[in-house]
């Protein structure tokens, strides 16, 4: 398992620290247009990084039915990815408190972004 390597490795930086950078920029690659060989790649590193959760049947915000990525604790997930686990699309990305924050309780949603299709194109914006 590469991935742990990679955390039990003395880089000098916290181990949580590398695991959400692989998380996070595995979930950033899913915004691009990819191929069906790149995108079953891009899965298998999310699948690889210790920590990270799956809950099927998750609601974005604007309606869509999806399957739940998160990295962090089952009962307070920080980032969550939804993706449509029939195309491997991103749906949407949320952002929930973890931890009293402000005016906010833990569990508040604080961001969201909802993700439409991304498709190659030869013609400029």
């Amino acid at each position: 398992d590469w991935s742990s390597d990679v955390c039990s490795s003395d880089l000098g930086w916290p181990v949580a620290d590398i695991r959400q950078t692989l998380f996070s920029q595995a979930c950033t690659l899913l915004l691009d247009a990819l191929t069906p060989a790149v995108r079953a790649a891009d899965y298998q590193v999310l699948a690889s990084v210790p920590g990270v959760h799956v809950k099927p049947g998750v609601t974005d915000p604007s309606g869509r039915t999806g399957t739940a990525l998160w990295l962090g604790s089952r009962t307070r997930p920080g980032n969550i990815a939804i993706v449509d686990p029939t195309t491997g699309l991103l749906l949407a990305d949320e952002w929930l408190a973890t931890a009293p924050h402000g005016v906010y309780a833990p569990g508040t949603l604080l961001q969201y972004n909802l993700w439409q299709t991304p498709v190659w194109t030869a013609h400029r914006p």
